[in-house]
């Protein structure tokens, strides 16, 4: 990578230029005595914020989930599930049972038989990307598909600035494999 040198007696130090998205390490040392330096610490990993994207007739956002490996999740999308651990977050998955057998999507999981997903309260979802248009200028198009014959609630929606879901619309979830 690129590495940034900084010197000086302050405890903090601002750097500039960072690419939004993106995972940047750092690494620390200290001047002891003349030219004598401490090892290098441990690296400390960040990432930096995503961009708010603003679309217009020419710039389109599109996420097909292609070149994904499985059990992975979009950069700059957010995931919640309460009620459950980390098994059963939102993620990446390619096989059988997806709306076009054998291709990646992006899969909201759960077990009947743990109640992790299905018990009274509890939720599983995702949050694209921070858009800055109105939600009046937005279009949303995907498929869904269901592996399992209870009856789940699936909704559309939006996150406000304090990321309180606001549904919009249920949509049947009467496809299933």
């Amino acid at each position: 990578g690129t590495r940034v040198s900084a010197t000086g007696e302050e405890s903090s130090r601002w750097i500039s230029n960072l690419l939004p998205n993106t995972v940047y390490e750092v690494y620390v040392r200290q001047e002891c005595a003349g030219e004598v330096w401490s090892d290098w610490s441990l690296p400390l990993a960040f990432n930096t914020e995503c961009t708010i994207i603003t679309l217009s007739d020419s710039v389109f956002y599109t996420e097909n989930f292609e070149g994904m490996s499985p059990g992975t999740f979009p950069n700059c999308w957010k995931r919640f599930s309460e009620g459950a651990d980390e098994t059963y977050f939102p993620q990446i998955y390619q096989g059988d049972y997806t709306p076009t057998a054998g291709s990646t999507a992006l899969i909201l999981t759960g077990t009947h038989l743990s109640s992790q997903l299905w018990s009274i309260g509890s939720q599983c979802g995702v949050a694209l990307p921070q858009f800055s248009n109105p939600l009046s200028e937005l279009e949303l198009h995907f498929t869904t598909a269901m592996t399992s014959i209870h009856k789940v609630t699936f909704e559309v929606g939006y996150l406000n600035v304090d990321e309180e879901f606001t549904p919009l619309t249920e949509i049947p979830c009467n496809h299933y494999f």
